[in-house]
């Protein structure tokens, strides 16, 4: 019904959750059911539902998080997204964040890279004409992106935090790209007998345009200037300023302890604080690095401790495919392909890491606790280690990691 259909446009049901009554066929069975009634009914436009109840811009935006493609709801990889987010003014969609107001800023702009994409973003304008197809057949477009082609199709789910899943597109994120969907009415030419002709006629989805832009599609069409949400590839950081300078904020460095333009962070806590790159980005940044060298800046430690440069030994960078280094750094320091000596040396000062000089003398390990539990320069040091879930019983409590460039 209405509650559920609204609810599933912010991303909030069973369905977008992962948690079928019985599966995804039994449970969202009737959507490839109506699929061909749908491509000759006309739909009755949702308006009452606050997400399409007035869209200004004649177009309408979905974009999607997370997907179901290994029975879990997992992130979108580089492949399936095709947009970075920029942010969300959640003043934009009170009843999608639950809350009058509020910003959520997605991206530091520092990398714009197609690895950065974390979200697929796709979407529908019409001219608001009554008689031409994307006016008439637009209810139906939107079944069609957001129920039947992205969702029982391609397993997508889940929204951007704080903002719908699909709406006018002035209530969704703003985000660098969109794809774009336009119907057409195709007729079919058969026989029926000897003498007779029967013309059947179906509505048919494909991209808007060759450029298969959702901004430049809605500006020709409706006359609508989108590029506010819509700002193109690598123009977050443009977008987070623009968002910010009228309430006298300005990005902050992430990296303030470390030169961004020879680190790039990866996670920090507290007061030097960076949210989780994840293990797919750390390990293409692994990878990209020209000394593969990973620091850890710690202010709350002992002096020891404030700086310290893992490095693999020679021979050793490529890293196993099974090992999680990442994890093992954060909260998990074992010795699986992770020996002192045998495949990497801990150093105090970039210099040393990079002429392999001067490397600790003392290192051991556990299970349950991060880089470097108690290893030391000449000794054993307790105390030190990283706990990112908790950080208990450790001085490390400002701490952030970052991989050379």
């Amino acid at each position: 019904g209405n509650h559920f259909d609204k609810n599933y446009f912010d991303g909030g049901t069973s369905w977008n959750d992962n948690m079928y009554h019985i599966s995804k066929e039994v449970d969202a069975g009737r959507i490839p059911q109506i699929e061909e009634a749908l491509k000759q009914t006309p739909l009755e436009w949702p308006s009452d539902i606050v997400n399409f109840e007035s869209c200004n811009f004649n177009t309408v935006m979905c974009c999607f998080t997370h997907s179901q493609r290994t029975g879990s709801n997992v992130p979108l990889t580089a492949e399936e997204a095709n947009a970075d987010v920029c942010h969300h003014d959640m003043r934009d969609s009170p009843q999608a964040s639950h809350t009058r107001n509020g910003l959520t800023i997605h991206t530091d702009g520092r990398k714009t890279t197609d690895s950065e994409r974390d979200a697929y973003c796709t979407g529908f304008a019409w001219s608001g004409s009554a008689e031409e197809d994307d006016t008439k057949y637009r209810a139906n477009t939107l079944f069609e992106i957001s129920f039947n082609q992205n969702f029982y199709k391609r397993s997508l789910v889940l929204g951007v935090q704080g903002a719908p899943m699909c709406g006018c597109i002035e209530q969704m994120p703003t985000v660098t790209q969109s794809e774009c969907v336009k119907p057409t009415l195709t007729s079919t030419v058969s026989t029926s007998g000897k003498r007779s002709l029967q013309v059947t006629t179906a509505i048919e989805y494909g991209p808007c345009s060759e450029t298969n832009d959702l901004s430049a599609h809605a500006s020709k069409l409706a006359g609508a200037d989108v590029s506010h949400k819509i700002v193109g590839r690598g123009q977050c950081p443009v977008a987070v300023d623009g968002l910010l300078a009228p309430m006298a904020l300005k990005r902050g460095e992430a990296s303030w302890y470390a030169e961004k333009k020879d680190w790039t962070p990866i996670v920090g806590t507290n007061d030097l604080s960076y949210p989780d790159i994840g293990e797919s980005r750390f390990a293409s940044y692994y990878e990209a690095s020209s000394t593969k060298i990973i620091r850890r800046v710690c202010k709350s430690c002992r002096r020891s401790h404030r700086n310290i440069y893992y490095r693999r030994l020679e021979g050793k960078e490529t890293l196993p495919e099974d090992m999680d280094l990442l994890n093992m750094l954060k909260k998990s320091w074992t010795n699986a392909n992770n020996q002192m000596g045998v495949d990497f040396e801990l150093y105090s000062s970039y210099d040393d890491a990079l002429n392999r000089t001067n490397p600790w003398k003392f290192c051991n390990y556990s299970s349950s606790k991060g880089f470097p539990f108690e290893c030391g320069p000449e000794e054993r040091v307790v105390q030190q280690w990283t706990l990112y879930s908790s950080g208990s019983g450790t001085y490390a409590k400002d701490m952030a990691f970052y991989m050379s460039v």
